[in-house]
């Protein structure tokens, strides 16, 4: 098995919606608003996926300045993907789309906050978010 990665956009929205159904139980994403996920897609800095020849099998979907921060509204490796080093590699590539000097912010998703830590974040007491 052979990952690949790519900052292409181009991603199938119908490929897009399955992975965000099976990957996002916590947090759930607007899956069933084919016009909202398209726009999410689109309207996304960058986007860095990960694929296993056809299937797509990990995502970070990027909003960005390149300058001061990079929030990463998505991070997800399919389950079957996990514990290979994906997630970590998708980080990589980020870092690199990314200034040096930009720091990398997520929200965190409770099922994964012992991962964190192993790529390289650490927990921030400050944030706050209004839904």
């Amino acid at each position: 098995m052979t990952i690949t990665y790519s900052s292409s956009k181009d991603i199938p929205l119908d490929d897009l919606i399955t992975f965000y159904k099976k990957s996002f139980t916590e947090t759930p994403r607007p899956t069933q608003d084919k016009k909202r996920m398209a726009l999410m897609l689109e309207n996304a800095t960058f986007i860095i996926s990960a694929w296993d020849t056809s299937t797509l099998v990990g995502i970070c979907r990027c909003l960005s300045d390149y300058s001061y921060v990079t929030y990463i509204s998505d991070l997800a490796v399919h389950e079957n993907y996990q514990h290979q080093g994906i997630g970590k590699m998708l980080i990589q590539h980020v870092k690199q789309k990314s200034s040096p000097d930009c720091k990398l912010v997520l929200l965190s998703n409770t099922n994964a906050n012992t991962y964190y830590p192993h790529i390289g974040f650490s927990p921030h007491d400050r944030a706050w978010t209004q839904t």
